[in-house]
This record gives structure tokens, C-alpha cells and sequence, in this order.
């Protein structure tokens, strides 16, 4: 196979991993720190037209797996909406239909958001990102 590998390095202060040609795998610690959480790419719109079955749906790219995600929903100081995030590997998504916990829609206008997250493996500090969105209404 090009290309193909039977060893691979995790980038971010993990282990060694390498193939045996009858497939037994094998890992070792590289005595590489391991990396603090870091958001290696982020999608997370300006702006969301809420319309009957959509939802604002930011997403994060981190360095590598984290725990406890949660996404708040503020206007001003008060807090409106804590949702967790969902983790798929170093991935989190969060979803949001403009609405209250009870199902009531927040007015449109401009909101704050803070996403907050620790580390899976409790190796350096968490993540806290900050951001802003408005809301519309669509037709």
C-alpha cells in the first residue's frame, strides 16, 4: 500500500503506536509532556435565523478529547440556556433552538455564549472560549 505506515506519533504528547506484521499492536508513552486543550478550528455562526426545526450548531476541532463540555446562553450577565456539549473523539458540538430550558423563545436579538471543558486524560487546564450571536426570526 502508498504510504501506508505500521507506526504512528501522537502529536500532542501521547504514546508510540506501531503494528506487528501478524497485527498486534502495541503502545508506549514517547516521554513527551503531554499538550495542553487547545481548539485547533472552530464553526461557531454569528448568527442564527431560527425557523420551525433548525437549530445554532457551533462546533469545535480540539487537540484532543475533553469532558464536562458545556455551552451557556447569556443575555448581558444573566444566564439563559446551559446545554452540554457532545463529544465525539476531540470533537464538540453543541445545539440550539432559541429557546429557554421551559420551551419559551428568547427575544431576537444579540447573546453571548461561553463554552468551558476540561481535559479527558486531566493533563494541563480546561478550555473556556466566548463568543456572540444574534438571533433573528425567520419568515
Amino acid at each position: 500500500m502508498p504510504g501506508w505506515k505500521n507506526y504512528d506519533v501522537d502529536t500532542f504528547g501521547g504514546g508510540i503506536a506501531w503494528l506487528e506484521t501478524n497485527g498486534t499492536a502495541h503502545v508506549v508513552p514517547s516521554g513527551v509532556p503531554a499538550q495542553p486543550l487547545s481548539v485547533s478550528a472552530a464553526q461557531a455562526p454569528a448568527t442564527y435565523t431560527r425557523t420551525t426545526g433548525t437549530t445554532w450548531t457551533p462546533a469545535w476541532q480540539l487537540s484532543k478529547p475533553a469532558t464536562g463540555a458545556q455551552l451557556v446562553i447569556k443575555r448581558r450577565t444573566k444566564i439563559l440556556r446551559t446545554l452540554d456539549a457532545r463529544a465525539a473523539g476531540a470533537a464538540l458540538t453543541a445545539a440550539w433552538d432559541g429557546t429557554l430550558a421551559a420551551g419559551t423563545r428568547v427575544p431576537a436579538g444579540t447573546y453571548t455564549w461561553e463554552l468551558t471543558a476540561a481535559p479527558e486524560d486531566g493533563t494541563g487546564a480546561g478550555i473556556t472560549l466566548t463568543g456572540s450571536l444574534t438571533v433573528t426570526d425567520g419568515a
